[in-house]
């Protein structure tokens, strides 16, 4: 991954957990990574485009990292916490237009996670029904 982009995403969480999502600009992101606008741009088209971007590999993160707990409560429970940990930020990107992407990818680590949980658990369903197990 690259510094500068990492930077962008970096500063753009750290003012979220600051201000509304609204009252964002990239003059503010770009100040606080210390980068032009042009390297802004180079690397988002926008604000909602970072936003997406880093909403995405949030939740490929908590996939990958939280899914394979158990059941899923035990997923679940970093999730709330990580959440916790980044309330106001969290809070400000419920609270703005960007809401129906932030739950639209809550809903597919929530499928996720549902589908592998009964995946896991019904594994041997076939075995046990031609054994006569069930």
């Amino acid at each position: 991954m690259n510094y500068t982009e990492n930077a962008i995403k970096d500063a753009f969480w750290q003012l979220l957990e600051e201000k509304p999502y609204n009252k964002i600009t990239v003059k503010d992101i770009v100040e606080r990574c210390q980068v032009n606008r042009n390297t802004f741009y180079y690397h988002f088209h926008d604000i909602p485009t970072l936003l997406e971007c880093i909403i995405k590999e949030r939740s490929d993160f908590i996939i990958q990292t939280y899914s394979k707990f158990g059941s899923p409560i035990e997923c679940i429970a970093p999730i709330v916490q990580d959440f916790t940990e980044h309330k106001k930020a969290i809070l400000h990107i419920y609270n703005s237009l960007q809401r129906e992407f932030f739950l639209t990818d809550l809903e597919k680590i929530a499928d996720y996670i549902v589908t592998d949980y009964v995946s896991t658990v019904t594994a041997d369903f076939p075995f046990l029904i031609r054994t006569g197990f069930c």
